[in-house]
């Protein structure tokens, strides 16, 4: 026969596998046994020594192996006195676990930091809150002296040079209001130095957040990806991007680059696994290669993903105390570890490693759909760059290579997610049912899957190396878009990534902006980067419904350019498929409309089809609705506002045939403008 049984004893264990005649012994491990062993069983098979025996039991042994064969007679009990038939008898005896080897190299390299790096947890599959007092941590209310010292020093105020001159800072004045002098002062004494006007950028930029009602659809949104883009781009991307000091470098989604090690109590005594933590923000010195700030976006509150970043910390501030080059008793290194919970409060955690060795946390929250909590948050952001930097001088150089041979000697030491997975297994055999849950998600996992532009820092500041503005932030709700700053002066553009395959770029550079009637927002430059093309364009102004409130004696006027710049883009065969409020902007100063965002715009050949969807009447549609936002809450003694309102209605009609084309509206509002310059000559 060409098949045959192989009854292979491992281990305690009896597995029968079925293989072909011709198949070598040593190519059925990896592709027969494996599936069938447990626990780390499957990892050590590739280092296995085979005794093999025949249906005449004549061993397949060297001669100088001879020890082996007693093996087979110690477990006489197993087999039969005399083998069944087609079947073979293989007993395996294994090597050294890789694990082991990554242990005894470990403790033979520098013992002391590979101890100060291990965990121990119930589970390796879902860690707890009990875990982390079961690793030597006092979870304080309040913290020793040294960490209110360190408290009180966050909530120190920035310090600023007054100048009626700088535009930036009475920007912000105006826009905080009340607030401003909470967080700044222009004394110097016990107050840290504001970083430049980068800084004024981003409270203002802080508080446009909360006067655009973003914060509480933030909180109401169900998954944590926009959670994420507005953590990121409004707390974190100000301190963090903007005035970062060149010592430190700010990460996202990337792992710290060295492993901890953990163990549970289904583990084999001395035995660990090893887990490269990953952080969704954290901030890295360039010098250490070490973490003084890590954040995790958590919107599972049952998900273990909160509590294995704080044992994670736990493992870091041991670490940093045990390198850290103390000036003064009470001189000590803190670590922050930031979670944002699903809620949207940011739960700031603050670690010490104590007189008695004990890892102190003490945490506070800030809610940050709250625009104080907020803004004292970002504030503390700012002055904890001042500590990163104080704690970097204090740190060796060395700890760098220290850790990067911490995780070569451990690259053979079994992964976390492996042994959560035969835990898991183990487990499901003897219960049927299990709730563990697998520590390693992915960010895209964590943000719910959403696939959100991922961006090269390196490449987009290259990009702009060539501009005179540099990078700020991503923007609120939108990752696809970033704030940049110009270099001398801070006044704001936007960069807007486009995805391969958008037309985007071409069909805006395709109009003629020397035409007055072209309201398109202008392309100052653009460039090809990996996964799509970037382009950089001027800040324009607000959304059109807020015309009314800010520049009421030029509302028509700009209802005018608007229709005039939608009917533009008609007569060119481009329809722009997304027009709304927040797509016609205004600039305040001056009334001048401006239409953007054109990422769903399409080329049309036939602009008026006689089929029941046009991408044109589709546009007829959405000016109508947007007429609508613009006209229907304002007064009715607004000059032309049921008449507008009426235009609305013939826009929305149903049957796509009586919509009015924008040329046909054009002309209504410009007798609306010509009648009031009537009235007022």
């Amino acid at each position: 026969m060409s098949d045959f049984y192989l009854r292979v004893f491992i281990e305690n264990q009896i597995i029968a596998v079925k293989v072909n005649r011709n198949d070598f012994v040593c190519s059925i491990f990896p592709s027969q046994l494996k599936p069938h062993a447990e626990g780390d069983l499957a990892a050590r098979l590739s280092g296995a020594v085979v005794s093999q025996y025949d249906a005449l039991k004549t061993a397949c042994l060297d001669k100088s192996n001879q020890g082996k064969l007693n093996m087979a007679l110690y477990l006489k009990d197993y087999f039969p006195e005399q083998p069944v038939d087609g079947h073979v008898h293989i007993v395996v005896e294994l090597g050294p676990h890789p694990t082991e080897v990554a242990v005894k190299r470990l403790n033979d390299a520098n013992p002391e930091i590979f101890k100060l790096l291990q965990l121990t947890v119930a589970s390796v599959g879902k860690w707890t809150w009990k875990d982390v007092a079961r690793n030597n941590c006092d979870l304080s209310v309040a913290g020793d002296n040294a960490l209110m010292e360190f408290k009180r020093g966050l909530d120190s105020k920035r310090w600023f040079v007054e100048d009626d001159r700088n535009d930036t800072y009475l920007s912000t004045l105006r826009i905080l209001d009340n607030d401003f002098h909470t967080h700044f002062t222009p004394h110097s004494q016990n107050a840290f130095p504001l970083c430049g006007n980068r800084e004024f950028v981003a409270f203002s930029h802080t508080v446009e957040f909360y006067l655009g009602k973003v914060a509480n659809s933030v909180r109401e949104q169900s998954g944590s990806t926009l959670k994420a883009s507005t953590f990121t781009s409004t707390f974190a991307h100000g301190p963090f991007i903007a005035c970062m000091p060149q010592t430190l470098v700010y990460k996202e989604g990337l792992s710290w680059g060295f492993p901890v090690f953990v163990r549970d109590a289904h583990m084999r005594p001395g035995t660990w696994c090893s887990h490269r933590p990953k952080s969704d923000s954290c901030v890295i010195s360039e010098r250490t290669g070490f973490p003084y700030l890590i954040c995790q976006i958590d919107p599972d509150t049952d998900s273990g993903d909160h509590n294995r970043m704080l044992l994670q910390a736990v493992a870091l501030v041991r670490v940093a105390h045990h390198f850290y080059e103390r000036e003064s008793p009470e001189d000590r290194f803190i670590l922050m570890a930031i979670v944002v919970t699903a809620d949207f409060t940011a739960q700031r955690y603050l670690l010490e490693v104590a007189v008695d060795n004990k890892v102190t946390i003490v945490r506070d929250d800030f809610d940050l759909t709250k625009k104080q909590a907020s803004l004292r948050f970002l504030h503390q952001l700012f002055n904890h760059l001042s500590f990163m930097e104080e704690f970097d001088r204090k740190l060796p150089a060395e700890l760098k290579q220290v850790l990067a041979a911490i995780d070569e000697a451990s690259s053979s030491m079994i992964h976390l997610s492996i042994q959560a997975r035969d835990n898991k297994s183990r487990h499901s055999e003897s219960t049927s049912t299990s709730t563990t849950t697998s520590p390693n998600r992915s960010l895209d996992a964590v943000r719910g899957g959403a696939s959100e532009p991922r961006y090269d820092m390196h490449e987009i500041e290259e990009c702009l190396s060539s501009t005179a503005y540099t990078f700020f932030s991503t923007m609120h709700m939108y990752p696809h878009l970033m704030m940049v700053l110009h270099r001398e002066n801070d006044s704001r553009a936007y960069l807007k990534f486009v995805r391969e395959g958008c037309e985007e770029i071409q069909v805006i550079q395709s109009l003629d902006l020397s035409d007055e009637r072209n309201h398109t927002i202008p392309i100052l430059d653009s460039w090809e980067i990996s996964g799509g093309s970037l382009y950089l364009m001027p800040s324009v102004g607000v959304p059109i419904t807020e015309c009314y409130e800010m520049l009421p004696a030029k509302l028509l006027y700009v209802v005018q350019q608007a229709v005039e710049g939608i009917a533009f883009l008609h007569s060119h065969n481009v329809a722009h498929l997304d027009i709304k409020p927040d797509n016609i902007l205004f600039a305040p100063d001056t009334g001048v409309v401006t239409i953007i965002d054109f990422g769903l715009s399409k080329r049309v050949q036939d602009i008026l089809a006689r089929t029941p969807f046009s991408p044109i009447r589709a546009d007829l549609w959405s000016f109508g609705q947007t007429l609508y936002e613009v006209f229907v809450d304002l007064p009715s003694i607004v000059p032309h506002r049921d008449a507008l309102l009426a235009i609305s209605a013939e826009l929305c009609n149903g049957d796509p045939f009586k919509r009015p084309s924008m040329n046909d509206v054009l002309t209504r509002i410009l007798d609306f403008v010509d009648s009031e310059a009537m009235l007022v000559g």
